[in-house]
C-alpha cells in the first residue's frame, strides 16, 4: 500500500465524527440520479473529489454558545481517553520475518510514541510502513488512518487542501484495512470518520455523494459488536452507537430523500443508539448531551412532552459529570441553549444548529 499525495485516538467524539457537515448528507438531493438507489445492491465507492460548493449556514437567531469551539481543538487531542499504555503486538508477531521483527517493533514503539506526543504525521508515517511491509495486517492500517484524521484536525481551516490531503489518506488507508478485513470494525469507523470531515472541506456535494456509504459503515460497524476498548471510558462499539444516534438524528426521514441520495434518518433508531452509547459509556459528557438531543428532537418533532422532560433531566444531570474531555463544556453549553430551545436539538452539532431548509435552497 503505497502512500499517494492527492487533493484532498483520542476518543472518537460522535459530534466530531459527524460534525455539521455530516448533516449534508440530509441537503444533497439530486446529487444521486433516481435509478441509482437500489435496496439490492449497495456501493461501497466514494465518489470522486467534487469542487467545494454549498456549504452549511446556521439557523438565524439561534443562541450562540459562550464557549468556543476552536479554542478546545489542540486541548481535546492532549487529553486522550485512549489510555493506550503499549501498543499491540500479537499481529506483527504473527506475520513479520524473524530478521525483520525487531526493527518493525521498534517502528511500531516509535509510531505509538509519536501519537501519544501529538506528533500525528509522524506516527502515521510510522503505521504506514508497518502497514505496507504486512499487508495482511489490519492494526497499522486504521492506526495510520486515525492518526492522519487527528494531524487534520489541527491543520488551520484555510489550509484546505493540507487538511483534504490528510483526510483523504485517512480514508483511503480505513479502507484499505476494510478491503484486508471485511470484519474491521475500527477500519469502519475511521473511514467514516474521515468522510465526515471530509465533507466540511469539501461541501454538501461530496456529503451527498458519499451519505450511503457513510451509514452502511456505521450499520455494518454496530452489527460487528467490536469488544476493542481503549480505557473505561473509550470503545469502538461505544463511538459507532452514538456516532450512528447523531447521523440519524440530523438527517431527514424523508422518502424523497432515501429515494435520491440513498439514506433517510431514524429518529428513533437515534434514540435507541444514543442509550446503547450511555449504557456502555454512563460518565461521557458528550454521550448524554446526544442522549438529551435526541429526546429533545423526538420531543419536539412528534409533540410527546415525557420525551422533552426527560431531555432535560438528562442534560440537568450531566453538569454534574466529571469534565473527560475539553468538549465537554462546549457540548454542556449546547445542552443549556437545547433544554430552553427544544426546537433546536434536531439541528444540533458542534459547530451550531444548521439551517438545513437554507441549506437546501442553495443546492
Amino acid at each position: 500500500m503505497r502512500r499517494s499525495r492527492t487533493s484532498a485516538h483520542a476518543p472518537a467524539p460522535a459530534h466530531t465524527l459527524v460534525s455539521a457537515a455530516l448533516l449534508a448528507v440530509a441537503l444533497g438531493v439530486g446529487a444521486w440520479p433516481a435509478a441509482a438507489i437500489e435496496d439490492e445492491v449497495v456501493s461501497s465507492e466514494v465518489g470522486p473529489p467534487e469542487e467545494p460548493g454549498g456549504f452549511l449556514e446556521m439557523v438565524g437567531g439561534a443562541p450562540r454558545p459562550r464557549i468556543s469551539q476552536s479554542e478546545t481543538n489542540v486541548q481535546h487531542h492532549a487529553t486522550d481517553l485512549t489510555e493506550i499504555a503499549v501498543p499491540e503486538t500479537d499481529w506483527l508477531e504473527a506475520a513479520a520475518l524473524p530478521d525483520r521483527r525487531d526493527a518493525l517493533m521498534a517502528i511500531l514503539q516509535t509510531a505509538h510514541e509519536a501519537e501519544l506526543a501529538l506528533e500525528f504525521v509522524d506516527a502515521a508515517r510510522g503505521f504506514e510502513q508497518l502497514g505496507d511491509e504486512i499487508d495482511t495486517a489490519t492494526y497499522p492500517v486504521w492506526r495510520a488512518s486515525r492518526a492522519w484524521w487527528r494531524a487534520s484536525d489541527l491543520v488551520p481551516e484555510s489550509d484546505v487542501e493540507r487538511r483534504a490531503e490528510y483526510l483523504d489518506r485517512a480514508e483511503a488507508l480505513a479502507k484499505e484495512g476494510i478491503r484486508r478485513d471485511p470484519g474491521c470494525a475500527e477500519c469502519m469507523l475511521w473511514r467514516y470518520a474521515a468522510l465526515g470531515r471530509l465533507a466540511t472541506v469539501r461541501g454538501i456535494l461530496s456529503a451527498a455523494r458519499n451519505a450511503r456509504t457513510m451509514k452502511n459503515l456505521l450499520d455494518d460497524g454496530i452489527d460487528l459488536k467490536p469488544t476493542r476498548t481503549e480505557g473505561k471510558h473509550n470503545s469502538t462499539l461505544g463511538n459507532l452507537f452514538s456516532a450512528s444516534a447523531v447521523f440519524n438524528r440530523m438527517v431527514p426521514d424523508s422518502f424523497w430523500l432515501r429515494l435520491l441520495v440513498g439514506v433517510r434518518g431514524d429518529k428513533e433508531r437515534a434514540l435507541k443508539d444514543a442509550r446503547n452509547a450511555v449504557a456502555l459509556h454512563p460518565k461521557r459528557v458528550d454521550y448524554q448531551v446526544e442522549l438529551g438531543a435526541v429526546l429533545l428532537c423526538l420531543g419536539s418533532e412528534k409533540g410527546r412532552d415525557e420525551a422533552i422532560e426527560e431531555g432535560r433531566n438528562v442534560l440537568a444531570s450531566a453538569k454534574g459529570f466529571e469534565r473527560l474531555l475539553p468538549t465537554d463544556d462546549l457540548d454542556l453549553e449546547y445542552g443549556r441553549i437545547m433544554a430552553e430551545r427544544p426546537d433546536l436539538a434536531c439541528s444540533f452539532s458542534r459547530d451550531g444548529f444548521v439551517d438545513v431548509k437554507k441549506a437546501a435552497g442553495a443546492l
